[in-house]
C-alpha cells in the first residue's frame, strides 16, 4: 500500500523524494560511515573509533591553525573521498535513477545521484544551497527562472540542500553547521534564505491531490535536527503532508515515535529502501487506476487591506474544501522571501476558478486591476478558467469588464455583500452557487476525451 500511494503521487506530480546520508551504500557499508572512517584515519585514531561524523569533522577542522584552513582541508578530504566513488554503482541511487522522480532533495554533499542519472541517459537539473553565502543563493535563484518548463522525468530537479564539496564552506557536517543551517532555513533569514524559485517546486501546496507526498530514504529520525527541519514542511501546507520514511518504528524511542506520528502524520516503513523502490517500480508498471476528478484550484485575488474580508469568505468555502472540490490559494500563502510575481503568475496560469474580491481597494490597485485581472479575464474568454467576481463592498464597477460578466455576484448586479440585510445568508448562498459551478466544471472535465 505504501508503494501504491507513492506511485499515485508520482503520477499526479505531487511527490518529493528526500535522500538522506544513509541512503548511499557501497558493498553493504554506508558511505557516511566510510567517510567517518576516512577522517578518523587522518586523525590517527584507532580503527574502532566511533563513527560520529559531525564530531570527527569538527575535530579534523579544529586541528588547523585557523577556520579558513580547516574548512579548506575538510572540503579537500570530502571531495577526494566522494570522487573515489564516481564510477561506482550505488544501489539505491541506481534504483532511484530508473524511477520517474522529478523532485529530489539530496541531503549529502556529493554528485553521485547525478552520475546514476547519467547512466540512465537522464540529466539532473542540479542546484545546491550555501548556508553561508547569500550572493551564491541569489545567483542560484536567478538561474532557476524557467524550471517549470525544464523539469521532466528525464530532467529531474536535484537540490543539494546541505551543500556540495565544490565549496567547502557550504558543507553542513558538524553540529555547529547544523545549528547555523536551521537558523537560516527555519528563521527565514533574508541574508541567506532558500532560493524561492527552486524551493517552490518542493514546498508548493498540492494542486491535484489533498496532500503532497514526501518520501524519506536514508534518514535516522532519532537525530535532533530532523525534528526542527520537518517544521518547514508542516507550516507550508494547509493539510499535513503525507510523509513516509524507511525506518523501523521500533528503532525510535517511544516518545520520538509518538512525536513524529502526532505532529507530522509520519508513516514508518520497515522495508529497506531497495525493497520499497522495487515495489514502487512494479506499481508504476501496472495501468494507472481510474482516478476521481481532481479538485479545482480556486485562486483568490484581493487587496491586502481586505485581508479580513478574505478570511471571512474562506470560512464559508470550507465545506467545498472538505468535500474535495477545491483547493484555495491566495497571495498570503507565499512564503517569506518568495518570488511574489513568479508564484502569482504560475497560479494565474493554472487556476480553473478565479475569484476576484471586489472592493474600492481592488479597483484602485493597478497591479490587481490592470495586471492580474486582465490575465484572468483573458483565460475566462478563452474558456480556460471561470472568473467569478464577488462584490464585497460598494464601488463603481458599472463601467468595468466585471459588470459585463454573468458570473458577477451577488444579484442583482451592482449591490454589494455589505449592502445585503443578512451578510451570513448572502455568503452562504454564494458558497452554494460556487459549489454548483465547480461541480459542473468537474463533470465537464471528467467527460472530456
Amino acid at each position: 500500500m505504501n508503494a501504491q500511494n507513492i506511485a499515485e503521487a508520482l503520477r499526479a506530480d505531487e511527490c518529493v523524494l528526500l535522500l538522506g546520508p544513509r541512503a548511499a551504500t557501497f558493498e553493504g557499508e554506508y558511505l557516511q560511515d566510510l567517510l567517518a572512517d576516512r577522517i578518523a584515519q587522518r586523525l590517527g585514531l584507532s580503527a574502532n573509533a566511533p563513527r560520529d561524523l559531525p564530531q570527527l569533522a569538527r575535530q579534523y577542522a579544529g586541528q588547523f591553525k585557523n577556520n579558513s584552513t580547516g574548512l579548506e582541508e575538510t572540503g579537500k578530504l570530502v571531495s577526494e573521498f566522494y570522487e573515489e566513488f564516481r564510477d561506482e554503482k550505488i544501489p539505491v541511487y541506481d534504483l532511484v535513477a530508473k524511477l520517474p522522480f522529478k523532485y529530489v532533495l539530496n541531503c549529502t554533499p556529493d554528485s553521485l545521484l547525478l552520475q546514476a542519472l547519467e547512466r540512465q541517459d537522464k540529466k539532473g537539473l542540479f542546484f545546491d544551497f550555501h548556508f553561508n553565502k547569500p550572493v551564491y543563493n541569489k545567483k542560484e535563484n536567478d538561474r532557476a527562472l524557467n524550471l517549470e518548463q525544464e523539469i521532466a522525468e528525464d530532467n529531474p530537479l536535484v537540490y543539494n540542500l546541505l551543500g556540495h564539496y565544490h565549496d567547502p564552506s557550504s558543507l553542513v557536517l558538524t553540529d555547529a553547521d547544523r545549528l547555523r543551517f536551521i537558523d537560516v532555513v527555519l528563521q527565514r533569514e533574508k541574508e541567506a534564505t532558500l532560493p524561492a524559485n527552486i524551493t517552490y517546486h518542493f514546498l508548493r501546496p498540492p494542486l491535484k491531490r489533498l496532500r503532497k507526498t514526501y518520501v524519506f530514504l536514508g534518514f535516522d529520525f532519532n537525530e535532533w535536527h530532523l525534528r526542527l527541519f520537518l517544521h518547514l514542511l508542516r507550516r507550508t501546507h494547509d493539510h499535513l503532508p503525507h510523509t513516509l520514511t524507511v525506518q523501523k518504528s521500533d528503532a525510535l524511542s517511544g516518545d520520538t515515535r509518538v512525536f513524529y506520528s502526532d505532529n507530522f502524520d509520519m508513516v514508518f516503513m520497515p522495508d529497506d529502501p531497495a525493497t520499497l523502490l522495487g515495489d514502487l517500480k512494479k506499481c508504476l508498471q501496472k495501468p494507472a487506476p481510474v482516478q476521481p476528478p481532481a479538485r479545482m484550484e480556486l485562486l483568490m485575488l484581493y487587496h491586502p487591506d481586505d485581508e479580513a474580508l478574505r478570511t471571512e469568505l474562506e470560512t464559508y468555502l470550507a465545506t467545498l474544501r472538505h468535500s474535495g472540490l477545491i483547493d484555495v490559494w491566495h497571495e498570503a500563502r507565499i512564503l517569506a522571501g518568495g518570488e511574489t510575481e513568479v508564484e502569482m503568475r504560475q497560479h494565474l496560469d493554472h487556476a480553473r476558478v478565479i475569484l476576484p474580491l471586489v472592493t474600492a481597494n481592488f479597483i484602485a490597485d493597478d497591479r490587481l486591476y490592470l495586471n492580474y485581472l486582465e490575465t484572468a479575464l483573458q483565460r475566462h474568454r478563452d474558456g480556460q478558467a471561470k472568473v467569478i467576481p464577488l462584490l464585497l463592498t460598494p464601488c463603481d464597477i458599472m463601467n468595468t469588464p466585471l459588470f459585463e460578466l454573468n458570473t458577477l455576484y451577488p444579484k442583482p448586479k451592482g449591490r454589494a455583500v455589505s449592502q445585503k440585510p443578512d451578510r451570513a445568508e448572502t455568503l452562504t448562498a454564494f458558497a452554494q452557487e460556487l459549489r454548483s459551478t465547480v461541480e459542473r466544471l468537474l463533470n465537464l472535465q471528467t467527460a472530456a476525451p
